[in-house]
């Protein structure tokens, strides 16, 4: 056999092996992105996803509060916090929101824009305000004045959907094989089927989350007193007996950037209202944790 004969056989043997290579690893990618899902199945979670209406119907962003007259208008520090949400919870319980929820009454959200406290330090508890009343007010409660403009968002109205969220691959306790092999651009397009492509507000479910995915452990720790800003947070003394609590938090509200309101949380990032349970089952949204998370 020529030489130039034996070379093009070789490189035709390398070309097929290479192919046959790609071609396994296709499967074992299709095999694992597959695994993956069917193992994201059982664990979806309904949600309210909260989406712009013509009129609010479950939710309204931004605009003035409707709290009575007589309410004093959260502060910090003696600085006017911002007004970012009112949601209906009658409304709210007709489109399928969680059941740990009060079937009636209002929620109002204020929070510190000037400062924006992201809620990994405890003495960020300060920086955020949820108020509940029975029915809005007939009239707003006029902004005060030391509210700059550019801390009063735009009123936008939403109404509200039920949809399936999942937890992110982070909560999964995958095979090695499994974990390093499956596309994680179509596991993400299957957790995102039922949620839209505009911003993304919701009430309960799983959160959207952009830096990690372990923000029910974070609020328990930090709305407990364990700084975790630093390096060494989860070495604290006080976590093995604090971490059995995070299994009582709830996704209140997630409230993304919404270019409509005129909201910005940090570089296009979310804003995360948590509540426990049992606290939220009583009506008692005064220990709610907020966390920020930004790209």
């Amino acid at each position: 056999m020529s030489a130039d004969r034996r070379a093009l056989l070789t490189g035709v043997g390398a070309v097929l092996i290479a192919g046959s290579a790609r071609a396994a690893r296709a499967q074992d990618t299709a095999a694992a992105t597959q695994a993956v899902i069917a193992a994201l199945q059982p664990l979806a979670m309904r949600a309210v996803v909260l989406e712009p209406a013509n009129r609010p119907t479950v939710c309204r962003l931004g605009g003035s509060p409707r709290l009575p007259a007589s309410t004093a208008w959260p502060d910090r520090k003696g600085r006017p916090l911002s007004f970012i949400a009112e949601l209906d919870l009658a409304a709210l319980r007709t489109v399928g929101g969680p059941d740990w929820l009060p079937a009636s009454g209002f929620l109002h959200l204020f929070f510190d824009t000037a400062e924006e406290p992201w809620g990994f330090d405890p003495a960020d508890r300060d920086g955020w305000k949820v108020i509940m009343t029975d029915a809005p007010a007939a009239r707003p409660l006029p902004h005060p004045p030391g509210l700059s403009r550019d801390r009063v968002f735009t009123a936008v109205a939403l109404a509200g959907r039920s949809a399936l969220t999942y937890p992110t691959t982070e909560r999964l306790d995958l095979p090695p094989d499994v974990g390093a092999a499956f596309d994680f651009e179509a596991v993400q397009t299957f957790m995102d089927t039922e949620l839209g492509d505009g911003p993304r507000h919701q009430v309960g479910g799983f959160p959207g989350p952009i830096q990690g995915d372990a923000m029910e452990l974070e609020a328990q720790l930090a709305s407990n007193g364990v700084y975790m800003g630093g390096p060494d947070s989860y070495s604290d003394d006080r976590i093995a007996a604090l971490e059995p609590g995070a299994a009582d938090w709830r996704l209140l509200l997630q409230i993304d950037s919404d270019d409509a309101a005129g909201i910005m949380w940090g570089d296009t990032g979310t804003l995360y209202v948590w509540v426990r349970e049992q606290d939220a089952r009583m009506g008692d949204f005064s220990r709610v944790w907020m966390i920020i998370q930004s790209s």
